[in-house]
């Protein structure tokens, strides 16, 4: 194993969970009869072991997918996204995973126009420690019911081997929960990571 201080191999690696990045389903938790957005998170969990990670990690990319946006009226014609890297501390793959072992270490918020179903990229610069055992990476839009804005995560039905996390307290998932267990069986998030050890 790499020691903590060892140079960076600057070795490329993507971390992806699903076979397909296609917009083919929505998700989030919205209002029922507006569609307007409520506060929501979703997640993607990494085994930094599963993707030859040894050593310090910067994540430089985010890639998403936004099954449509909208806001009304449209003085900007957008509304914000927050990309969040964080390292976590727990074992991964049950149902849920615990925000106390959370630790973020970098996060940028862009602005998300008015689109139909796309990818994203994100630029961001976030330094994960060698002492890092797992990656996660977050989304998050903050409730839209007064802006009256409308967005929605990309996911498909081609399959994924792990499930992506929905926090959505407005729908029931105070803490975030496997997708498959929020009702929307099938549902893998298009969310990927880039970045360099």
């Amino acid at each position: 194993m790499t020691p903590p201080d060892a140079p960076p191999s600057n070795t490329d690696v993507t971390f992806s969970q699903t076979n397909s990045e296609a917009a083919e389903l929505c998700l989030g938790c919205r209002t029922v009869t507006t569609e307007y957005i409520r506060d929501n998170s979703m997640y993607r969990a990494f085994a930094l072991a599963d993707y030859g990670v040894a050593g310090k990690l910067t994540i430089k990319r985010v890639r998403f997918g936004v099954c449509g946006s909208t806001t009304t009226p449209e003085p900007s014609g957008s509304q914000p996204v927050t990309v969040r890297v964080h390292g976590y501390s727990g074992a991964l793959g049950g149902a849920t995973l615990n925000v106390d072992r959370l630790t973020m270490y970098q996060e940028t918020t862009i602005q998300v126009a008015n689109m139909n179903p796309r990818p994203i990229d994100v630029s961001i610069s976030a330094e994960l420690p060698a002492t890092t055992t797992a990656l996660v990476v977050e989304l998050r839009v903050n409730d839209g019911v007064q802006q009256m804005r409308k967005l929605m995560f990309a996911a498909n039905g081609q399959g994924e081997r792990a499930p992506g996390y929905h926090r959505a307290p407005d729908c029931n998932f105070p803490d975030p929960l496997a997708i498959p267990m929020t009702g929307n069986t099938g549902y893998a998030l298009v969310l990927t990571a880039f970045g360099q050890w």
